[in-house]
């Protein structure tokens, strides 16, 4: 009785390490994480508007080419004091000089994120 359950217990065994093995496969690459872009230096630029109870926040998204140069046709602006604070905006980005995103060793197009805010004074 007790051999018939060691017998099946190989079995049970030798057909789990069966089924996986068969899905393993060596030449199976890992893909390997994107390191996001980063802005070089450390200038951002003044945003006007706001009050000292009132933070205005831009939020900014461009696509980095490999070379590090910001594809502006991809730039999007959003959040409050954009329209004030637009061409300030445009222009840092346009000026700025980028680390380009890596992935697997090589530079690779992707977007860059960033939240430009002014500070408020607690009360």
């Amino acid at each position: 009785m007790m051999a018939g359950v060691t017998r099946r217990l190989a079995l049970a065994s030798l057909m789990l390490l069966g089924a996986c093995a068969a899905g393993f496969d060596p030449g199976l690459r890992r893909v390997a994480l994107l390191s996001p872009p980063r802005i070089r230096g450390a200038g951002y630029p003044q945003l006007a508007g706001g009050t000292p109870s009132t933070a205005v926040r831009v939020d900014v998204v461009v696509m980095i080419d490999p070379t590090g140069v910001p594809d502006m046709t991809t730039l999007v602006l959003t959040g409050t004091g954009v329209e004030e604070n637009r061409l300030a905006v445009v222009a840092w980005v346009r000026q700025s000089s980028f680390e380009p995103a890596m992935q697997n060793g090589r530079a690779v197009r992707a977007e860059f994120r960033a939240s430009l805010e002014t500070q408020t004074v607690p009360r």
